[in-house]
């Protein structure tokens, strides 16, 4: 019995299966990449699985749904061709000329290898593996962008969803011993809640996300004035993750979650004026905030908790990134032009660190990620970040009729979770984390795919919720 193509697609390619495969990746993506190092064994899992995903959201496209994120698609595979560009091998006259590589030239000279091609890149294994870290926000780009417009926003009920599960993992590890079987990784935050992530930091950035979806949920339901259930658990949400924020021990998501809890009262506060509630439009998100702040206020007066506490004291891993800086600046001026190679950063800063900075903790990152891009990536890398921003800063601007009308609460829940991506970034490395690209890369594809409000009002009246999707809507 021969199979018709058109019956494979009505089976593996209807809106359902085009949702489940998305939200089955992004549970992956938690599961298996919630580490930065190359040597994680799972990403052995993870990177074929994600090509494969590429190739299924490649197959399930439509005409019109690859445009509809074009800019950020482009931007992808920009940095892709430069990464393989950097592992092109270059004649001896030529890689010896750059900057940082007169050592490597005396030691081939040395060692009788003169004639030897290299590539730009002073470490391509590592480059490598930088490029292959592409597939996982790539395939989530693709997978978002095949989902019906109406759809795509459960997809931040599953992500909400993830944030949720990395808080309960992290509370059972600090139940039970250090280095017990509930840490996913061998290289982590030993006694901490670092859940499905290896460094607490990357798992503080996740809670922050989580508190601004538990804001969207409540926005949502409140614009839609049904799902009361989902209010209920955003609630809920916020009583469990906000507390524990000062519980996983970093300085940089308490610090962020400043911003966080007052931008998620903001989004329900906006939900709320777009019900037109004249006597108190307010109300909601003003509530939303001070639950928030005495929440806070009543943990930090009964225990001020790791987070507090290592904001408050000196010396350690601190003293040791600000100590780093200086260095940091000299190699954004020496490799500004071609850059180091992407995942070279380890090896490039040993050759110029100082004996001052000698210990046995050591950078295996910048933990300056704009700082570390411009030393890996050099001027290419820069024009790429440029032209994000450029495209990012012209998206809000059209967007500003939609975010202040506060019926597209996803809208402002994506913008902000870049900019939570961003701030991060200062300080430390949350984009090489394959999970948090993926919330990056949804971020990104809900903020391309975004309709301005006056150009959506001048759509027929059937089709204005699906031009960009209702703000909440049952799957």
């Amino acid at each position: 019995m021969t199979v018709r193509m058109p019956a494979l697609r009505g089976v593996w390619f209807t809106p359902q299966t085009r949702f489940r495969a998305l939200a089955a990746f992004i549970v992956l993506a938690f599961c298996l990449g919630g580490g930065s190092r190359h040597d994680i064994v799972s990403l052995m899992v993870l990177r074929p699985l994600a090509f494969g995903f590429m190739f299924y959201a490649l197959m399930a496209a439509r005409a019109g749904d690859l445009h509809s994120v074009r800019v950020p698609l482009q931007l992808v595979l920009a940095l892709a061709v430069w990464q393989a560009v950097q592992l092109l091998p270059l004649p001896p006259a030529i890689w010896q000329q750059l900057s940082g590589r007169s050592l490597f030239a005396q030691i081939h000279n040395a060692a009788g290898l003169e004639g030897v091609w290299l590539p730009l890149t002073i470490s391509p294994s590592r480059t490598l593996n930088s490029l292959m870290s592409l597939s996982v926000p790539l395939a989530a780009l693709l997978l978002f962008a095949v989902q019906e417009p109406a759809r795509r926003v459960a997809v931040l009920r599953v992500v909400w969803a993830m944030a949720l599960v990395s808080v309960v993992l992290g509370i059972a590890q600090i139940a039970g011993p250090d280095g017990g079987p509930l840490y996913l990784y061998r290289i982590t935050n030993d006694g901490l809640p670092v859940g499905l992530f290896a460094n607490r930091n990357h798992q503080a950035l996740m809670v922050c996300a989580g508190v601004l979806l538990s804001g969207y949920l409540a926005a949502a339901s409140l614009a839609q004035g049904r799902d009361t259930g989902w209010l209920l658990a955003a609630g809920g949400a916020v009583l469990l993750l906000v507390p524990f924020l000062l519980v996983v021990g970093s300085r940089a998501g308490l610090v962020l979650a400043v911003a966080a809890i007052p931008a998620a009262a903001v989004v329900v506060h906006l939900a709320q004026a777009a019900k037109r509630d004249v006597r108190r439009p307010w109300l909601a998100g003003a509530a939303f905030a001070a639950m928030l702040a005495l929440l806070l206020g009543a943990f930090i007066a009964q225990s001020r908790g790791l987070a507090l506490d290592r904001l408050l004291a000196s010396g350690g891993e601190g003293e040791l990134r600000a100590s780093a800086w200086p260095v940091l600046a000299d190699m954004m001026a020496q490799h500004w032009l071609l850059g180091t190679g992407f995942g070279s950063f380890e090896l490039a800063f040993k050759q110029v660190e100082p004996l001052g900075l000698l210990r046995p903790d050591y950078l295996n990152q910048a933990h300056n990620d704009l700082a570390q891009w411009v030393i890996e990536g050099g001027l290419p890398a820069i024009a790429i970040m440029l032209a994000f921003v450029a495209w990012l800063a012209q998206r809000i601007a059209r967007l500003g009729g939609t975010i202040r009308n506060g019926t597209r609460p996803e809208v402002l829940v994506s913008i902000l979770a870049v900019g939570a991506c961003a701030l991060a970034s200062l300080v430390d490395y949350p984009l090489r984390v394959p999970s948090l690209m993926v919330v990056f890369a949804l971020a990104c594809g809900f903020v391309a795919v975004a309709v301005p409000e006056e150009r959506r009002a001048r759509l027929p009246a059937d089709r204005r919720d699906h031009a960009s999707g209702p703000a909440f809507q049952r799957t």
